[in-house]
């Protein structure tokens, strides 16, 4: 467990008496967990929710003088972005942060590394709460992105004719990915949303302006995730166009059918020769 403290308007390690208080814990510090519910009095459902091995949909509850939120985080899986889950109790003196790995999360990283290099961050725990909300989402940005460089990639293999069924796999994948990605972030839209319309008491007025630009970021990643999921659709459309066609000699076409010439014609004979 790593403790920092606010004072003199900025963040220090260590805990400090008197002072606002950010706790970040992971699986192997479940008993301090534990005693800062005690010590806070967080209601033993959220902590239940916080030691559960299975990724919770986000969601914002306001308990009586603070608020336990689930953020959703993105980091790296072997087969494209991996969403895990980032646990947040806001009060009105202390933040606690709670994820299951112990590698720390890269928006948590981020925050560590500003504050050590004097960076200005948000003041007060409201104004750290919006810090990591802020760099969870702005953490999702490049690996959708990424996404959608890897189905360009993919589209151009499926014209080349390299590994038809693979890459066929692979456009399926980033489809049903693309799909729970939103489905996932939906409501966590909906508690920004309310968030930027200041409906938690325990959020500093300040913040609120704050909150609805992280509303902003996630749904430019929501329409960046649709925007893929329509292009998987495209580049399914053109693999089955493909695959239904019988090869002819000398046919020409371009991306909707075929590349032209005789390489084009080759590829359009083998990927037929696969699948029927």
């Amino acid at each position: 467990m790593r403790v920092w403290s606010f004072a003199e308007g900025r963040w220090n390690e260590g805990e400090h008496a008197g002072t606002p208080l950010w706790f970040d814990l992971h699986r192997a510090d479940e008993q301090a967990l534990r005693d800062l519910a005690r010590r806070f009095a967080l209601h033993h459902l959220a902590i239940d929710d916080c030691l559960s091995p299975y990724v919770h949909t986000p969601k914002l509850e306001d308990f009586d003088g603070y608020l336990f939120a689930v953020l959703a985080d993105m980091g790296d899986g072997s087969d494209g972005p991996l969403v895990e889950e980032l646990d947040v109790f806001v009060g009105s003196d202390f933040l606690i942060t709670y994820h299951d790995r112990p590698e720390t999360p890269p928006a948590i990283e981020a925050l560590y590394s500003a504050i050590k290099q004097g960076i200005s961050v948000r003041p007060g725990v409201s104004g750290l709460f919006y810090e990591v909300a802020d760099r969870t989402v702005d953490a999702m940005i490049p690996r959708v992105t990424a996404m959608a460089a890897e189905l360009d990639d993919i589209e151009d293999r499926i014209f080349t004719g390299s590994d038809v069924r693979e890459n066929h796999r692979r456009v399926l994948a980033r489809r049903a990915l693309a799909g729970n990605l939103r489905r996932l972030l939906t409501p966590e839209l909906q508690f920004l949303l309310r968030l930027g319309r200041g409906e938690a008491s325990v959020v500093d007025r300040t913040e609120i302006p704050y909150f609805r630009d992280v509303y902003d970021h996630l749904l430019r990643v929501d329409l960046a995730l649709e925007e893929l999921r329509e292009d998987t659709e495209v580049a399914l459309s053109m693999y089955l166009q493909l695959a239904q066609q019988p090869p002819e000699r000398g046919h020409e076409g371009d991306r909707r059918g075929l590349r032209p010439g005789a390489a084009g014609d080759a590829h359009h004979r083998r990927l037929w020769d696969e699948l029927r």
